[in-house]
């Protein structure tokens, strides 16, 4: 039958790219300066045993901060170019995560950020699998939900997908609105090494009234970063 769709109140997921050599060249910093060696940082997946967290190394180490850089320029591109937003946006954190053969990492979002993404530095062939945040979503007017099929749809649609897999390769970055879940399998590859960020604006551009009816704009100041 003759339509048209459109797809209302899309999330963004932006794939980017840095290069070989400068994927190369984090990958050798990790293992050189991190991996095996006494950091204060370090952290153990509560869920996941053999998946291992290496936190604030923007922080700890001044060699990645050319790093840092071009993942603000990045987060700041997709913040204000594809989600048009004009506030500037900050790294407020970042972390390797080293995962044996046989890790996952359970369904879960970030706090205290409002962009968030993670460069892929040695995943071998690997998936990250986004959940729909309408899925089991409370509301205080309708909330009542016949699940569709989980068959193909013969249009090509995909409305009815609660997850999506995403590939990712060595040396791409994704970044998506730190509010959307997301997850991965267990993975096939022995050292699975990637790096995760968070991004605050240094202002929101939102106001809210006082008591007094004067106007104040919600800085980051307000905000308890982790």
């Amino acid at each position: 039958m003759e339509h048209q769709v459109a797809s209302f109140f899309p999330v963004p997921v932006v794939s980017m790219q840095i290069t070989e050599d400068e994927n190369k060249k984090v990958k050798s910093f990790f293992f050189s300066n991190i991996r095996g060696k006494e950091y204060n940082g370090k952290y153990i997946n509560d869920e996941c045993q053999s998946l291992v967290h290496y936190r604030e190394v923007f922080d700890e180490y001044r060699r990645l901060l050319w790093l840092k850089e071009k993942i603000k320029k990045y987060s700041n591109f997709v913040y204000k170019n594809v989600m048009n937003h004009i506030t500037d946006l900050e790294v407020t954190d970042a972390w390797f995560n080293y995962a044996k053969k046989g890790s996952w990492q359970y369904v879960h979002n970030h706090c205290n950020s409002v962009i968030s993404g993670t460069l892929f530095i040695d995943v071998g062939e690997d998936f990250l699998v986004f959940h729909s945040p309408y899925e089991n979503s409370s509301s205080t007017g309708n909330i009542m939900v016949d699940n569709p099929s989980q068959e193909e749809n013969k249009l090509g649609y995909a409305f009815h997908n609660t997850q999506i897999q995403t590939e990712v390769s060595n040396g791409t970055i994704l970044l998506w609105p730190s509010y959307l879940k997301h997850s991965y399998l267990p993975t096939n590859k022995e050292g699975r090494l990637s790096l995760s960020f968070n991004c605050l604006p240094t202002k929101f551009n939102s106001l809210y009234f006082t008591r007094s009816g004067l106007q104040k704009n919600i800085t980051t100041d307000t905000c308890i970063l982790p």
